[in-house]
């Protein structure tokens, strides 16, 4: 069987779709040829050719074109709102007219490459062009199994922008796919009654490998030069990931303690993120984007993920869990069923900053709860959130076994 994996990603952020895919790559069959097809600026193209040395029957292609939607946000976000209404009206005809040809060229790709089945990796919805039309080509070209993989909630527009939304997912994404996944019961109850696909929603939980990618360059110490218990967040520093209720949270917090931040973002907020950390007493570094996260891990005592919305299910905390570090969260979306509140961490009211300072005071101040609590993580992560059990689950949506 030869399968195509969609993948397409804008910028350089952390990125839980990414390690997800590099998972299946990895513990997929041997027996079926993957096809793994990204955007032309999709930045981790060299990040997995390195994680999947060795497996033959994989080959990483990205499409033959400039995606428009690429760079177009981007460049119409540093523009006033009147000139950004004006370029985007202007522009539908030249988006709508690369839309129909990317479509068209895709099609009579999958048909000459043979293609059987689709796994496209949505980040969120509407998501990305390339994973949209992945499905509507394969539908075209007679693939008999389109699979869309949502990775996180709706954003949900308002006025005419909400009827399109409701269109494209009914009449399109909703008929066109085989088959929809998304990856928590928080994600799928939102999806479904938010996205208006019309239909129900398959679960399969995230997974990754029960031992961490070694890339043989260990740092010999944390790069932040750690002095106390350290707590980490890994993730985009964006406003929505409530980095600023953990910072705020520093200020309630009597124990020991040091706070890294690994992950880039926006500018603005990040300046002040950093404004915010200068009045607390407890040591802030930012480390801004890694590639060796895995190999930061052991420098972390607690790990945060403090997220005020689109958080599904929270990479970042299973990986955390495989290294028996015990995990706070907020109670948004998927997180909580990730996280066993007072058993493997704590799970506190999502914007609620003293809340939290209260359960960082609890774990920073006693090193036995946080081995318990670890422990009890790594047993969790192993039982329910295996990139085995995982991959096994996606391989009999194709093979039905």
């Amino acid at each position: 069987m030869h399968l195509l994996f969609v993948t397409q990603e804008l910028g350089k952020i952390p990125s839980g779709v990414v390690t997800v895919l590099g998972q299946l790559c990895k513990g997929w069959p041997e027996s079926d040829r993957i096809t793994v097809l990204m955007n032309p600026t999709h930045w981790a193209g060299s990040h997995l050719r390195q994680q999947l040395q060795g497996k033959n029957q994989i080959d990483l292609q990205r499409i033959p074109a400039w995606l428009m939607s690429d760079n177009l946000n981007a460049a119409l976000l540093r523009m006033a709102r009147p000139v950004r209404i004006i370029l985007r009206i202007g522009l539908i005809p030249v988006t709508l007219i690369q839309s129909l040809l990317l479509l068209v060229w895709m099609a009579f790709w999958m048909k000459r490459q043979g293609i059987d089945g689709i796994l496209s990796h949505n980040g969120g919805w509407p998501g990305g062009m390339l994973n949209r039309w992945s499905i509507y080509a394969g539908a075209l070209a007679g693939v008999p199994e389109r699979v869309l993989v949502i990775h996180n909630t709706p954003l949900v527009p308002t006025g005419m922008a909400r009827k399109a939304m409701d269109a494209l997912s009914r009449t399109l994404s909703g008929r066109l796919a085989t088959r929809i996944v998304t990856v928590s019961n928080a994600c799928r109850q939102s999806l479904e009654q938010e996205a208006g696909f019309g239909r129900s929603l398959e679960v399969i939980y995230n997974g990754i490998s029960e031992q961490p990618p070694v890339s043989g360059s260990e740092t010999s110490g944390a790069p932040w030069g750690k002095q106390h218990p350290t707590i980490g967040f890994v993730g985009e520093l964006h406003p929505r990931k409530g980095v600023h209720v953990l910072v705020e949270a520093l200020a309630g917090v009597k124990a020991e303690g040091e706070l890294v931040l690994i992950g880039n973002g926006d500018d603005e907020y990040t300046e002040e993120l950093r404004e915010a950390a200068a009045q607390v007493t407890h040591p802030v570094h930012f480390l801004g984007f890694r590639d060796d996260v895995q190999e930061l891990y052991r420098w972390i005592d607690v790990l945060v993920l403090p997220s005020l919305n689109f958080e599904s299910f929270g990479m970042v905390i299973v990986e955390a869990m495989r290294d028996g570090i015990p995990v706070i969260c907020s109670d948004f979306g998927g997180m909580k069923e990730v996280v066993a509140d007072q058993e493997t961490g704590f799970v506190v009211p999502a914007g609620d900053a003293q809340a939290l300072g209260k359960c960082l005071d609890r774990l920073l101040g006693d090193a036995d709860l946080r081995q318990q609590m670890g422990k009890a993580g790594r047993q969790r992560m192993e039982q329910k959130f295996s990139s085995a059990s995982m991959t096994d689950h996606y391989v009999r949506v194709f093979h039905g076994r």
